[in-house]
Order: C-alpha cells, then structure tokens, then sequence
C-alpha cells in the first residue's frame, strides 16, 4: 500500500527530528514543501545545518538518505526528496 503525501511527511519529520541522526552537526532549520511534477506531489525537506563543511554535502545527504530508507522503508525520489544546505 502506497503511503500518502501527509503520512510521508510525518514519518521523516519524526525521524529528522531525532538528534543523532545528524551525524553531528547541529541542525539550524528544517524546511518541509510539497512539490508537483510531471509524475506526481512529494514532499520536499531542505535541511540547513551549522558550521558544516560544504563540501561534505552529497556524502552527507548520501548517509542519511540511506538511514531514512533502512530505518522507515521510504525511498528518496520516489516517496520523498532531500535537499542539505549550510546555515550562513
């Protein structure tokens, strides 16, 4: 059974909202949007970290991709997407 847009959100909010899976670094903001294209609406998160080293950025958001797909099952690209950012 295909999860809706809303329990989506709610299961990877719950789960961003856990400190140790930040691999560290401290989380300034989270953004959450819903995002239309031409094969459907995902829910989008945009996650802003502090002092983070840019450069880390795909090997990061690798990680925790993998993490949010071991851990609840959803798949990015095709449940969600997932954006990491550095807080300036």
């Amino acid at each position: 059974m295909k999860r809706t847009i809303e329990q989506v959100e709610k299961i990877i909010k719950n789960y961003l909202e856990m400190e140790n899976v930040h691999y560290g670094f401290k989380v300034k903001k989270i953004i959450n949007e819903t995002v239309s294209t031409y094969d459907g609406t995902y829910p989008s998160f945009e996650i802003f970290y502090e002092g983070f080293d840019q450069y880390k950025n795909s090997e990061i958001r690798k990680n925790i991709q993998a993490d949010i797909e071991r851990y609840t099952g959803l798949k990015y690209g095709s449940d969600y997407w997932l954006g990491i950012n550095v807080f300036v």
